[in-house]
């Protein structure tokens, strides 16, 4: 008798989860999981039983944690929620959630998490962000365990990159996986390319009811258009409007009045800004790049999103100095690996001491965000120089 194939056993061994059949995406903006059209492999998912692993994959960080947290509840885990002592327990609705880095690179506590039950009881939801970093081997290895059923282990891989022309840019070696494959036929896909004009306003209209802010028919266009199409910098500034409603205690509603006290910020593309100090391009120019937003901005935004950028910029190069497996598009892979070498151990090191020099400046109250953000591009103008 010819023997069953491995995702043929993982389809198999779930059956017995059962849930009543829900739709995780579509074109359904009526529901929390619909902000911004996604775009699926398969037109819509729906399951009688739990999924028996997950990708998800979408560039912006806020609607992929948000989408992640709604399916946990949606879907609760085997025997109910883990008898775990809330002190050692990362809870998401109910179950014992662990998360894991793709460019980090995976520990053995990741395989393990993969493999053994939780020793409380319920189940581990198994969260993987920036997958798409992981090497080729990694997945071949990561695309096997999956055909593995586990029933108290969820594994969710997040693959966090662009979208082009509406389709995700995802690395070929796992878009040719088995289990890539076998996700897309299940319907086991979600994937967005991020807030749009159209699914921005959805966003603002379920968020703002969350909060309890009521935003008239008439304001919403407008509040939308002050808006940055990022999910995470929406909530923020709808959280801080919300507060102020609230204090003004005249029945939770939005007033056009409130619509100037949103930071008008241009956004600006802190990688650009990178591009431009590694090439050595003109100090005013670069400048002239950090600083587009300065008037009525929010410049601990910038800095702090510019140190974020900076240490990731910094580990991949050294990564790369190291020939550490490290996903880069293909196109940037020579230009990348040309200025870690110019660079050399002594300056990559030198990219953290600046970064946290800032960082600590602004906290311990030194200096202000402005003057921080100043004084490290004009540090870096000096490393990138040398």
């Amino acid at each position: 008798m010819r023997p069953a194939r491995p995702f043929k056993k993982l389809r198999q061994g779930l059956l017995h989860f059962t849930a009543p059949i829900i739709k995780i995406s579509g074109s359904n903006t009526n529901s929390d999981l619909h902000f911004c059209k996604p775009v699926n492999i398969t037109n819509s998912i729906t399951a009688m039983s739990r999924p028996g692993f997950l990708f998800c994959i979408s560039p912006d960080s806020t609607l992929l944690k948000q989408h992640v947290e709604l399916l946990a509840a949606r879907f609760p885990p085997p025997g109910g929620a883990a008898l775990m002592p809330p002190a050692l327990s990362s809870s998401s609705q109910g179950w014992n959630r662990k998360v894991f880095w793709g460019d980090s690179g995976l520990e053995d506590e990741f395989w393990d998490c993969l493999g053994v039950q939780n020793l409380f009881g319920g189940g581990t939801l198994v969260v993987l962000r920036n997958a798409q970093a992981l090497p080729a081997d990694t997945w071949k290895k990561l695309s096997k365990a999956m055909a593995q059923a586990n029933p108290a282990v969820w594994p969710v891989l997040c693959l966090e990159v662009e979208f082009e022309r509406g389709k995700p840019k995802i690395p070929a070696h796992i878009t040719r996986l088995k289990a890539f494959d076998f996700a897309g036929k299940q319907g086991w896909v979600w994937q967005s390319p991020g807030l749009d004009a159209r699914g921005l306003q959805s966003y603002i209209q379920a968020q703002s009811k969350k909060l309890g802010l009521d935003i008239p028919p008439a304001l919403l266009s407008q509040l939308a258009a002050a808006l940055p199409s990022n999910a995470a910098a929406v909530q923020l500034e709808l959280e801080k409007l919300a507060l102020l409603v609230q204090t003004e205690g005249e029945n939770n509603q939005l007033k056009p009045e409130h619509l100037s006290l949103i930071r008008q910020q241009a956004e600006v593309d802190i990688y650009r800004v990178l591009r431009a100090l590694q090439n050595n391009r003109n100090s005013a120019e670069v400048w002239a790049m950090a600083m587009a937003s300065e008037s009525g901005s929010s410049n601990d935004k910038m800095l702090f999103g510019f140190l974020g950028a900076l240490v990731r910029e910094a580990r991949i190069l050294w990564q790369i100095l190291f020939s550490e497996n490290v996903y880069i598009p293909a196109g940037a892979l020579a230009e990348k690996q040309a200025l870690a070498q110019k660079l050399g151990v002594r300056r990559l090191a030198e990219l953290w001491e600046l970064a946290l020099e800032a960082e600590q400046g602004v906290k311990s109250g030194e200096v202000s965000e402005d003057q921080a953000l100043e004084r490290l591009l004009a540090d870096l103008s000096l490393l990138f120089s040398r």
